[in-house]
């Protein structure tokens, strides 16, 4: 694939950026190949799989790797054993096996 030069923009006309809280955060993109910056997307997994919700960060930190950056995709942490982020009296703590599997599950979708 061929590399990007210009990710702030890339993103901007694709959609992506609505607003940022740092006007220096185009520069900051733009300079990829020479000042990589590390940036992250967090996943739960609570489901056996990511779903089509989860693409959007996924294909933004393949954008941002093509341009020079370490993306990191993290799947799991604490959220990820509460369960179902629906009404507290509907949660039910997530079993640790099935969590394990489902784990499993979405890390494989989330490798580049």
């Amino acid at each position: 694939m061929k590399p990007i030069s210009k990710v702030f923009e890339d993103l901007e006309a694709r959609g992506i950026v609505y607003q940022v809280t740092d006007p220096q955060l185009k520069n900051i993109l733009d300079q990829g190949a020479e000042k990589p910056v590390t940036v992250y997307v967090g996943f739960d997994p609570t489901a056996d799989s990511l779903h089509i919700g989860s693409l959007m960060g996924l294909v933004t930190l393949k954008r941002l790797q093509m341009a020079g950056h370490r993306p990191i995709a993290i799947v799991g942490g604490a959220t990820g054993m509460i369960g179902d982020p629906g009404a507290p009296a509907l949660r039910s703590r997530a079993n640790c096996s099935k969590r394990q599997r489902d784990y499993s599950s979405c890390s494989k979708v989330s490798e580049f």
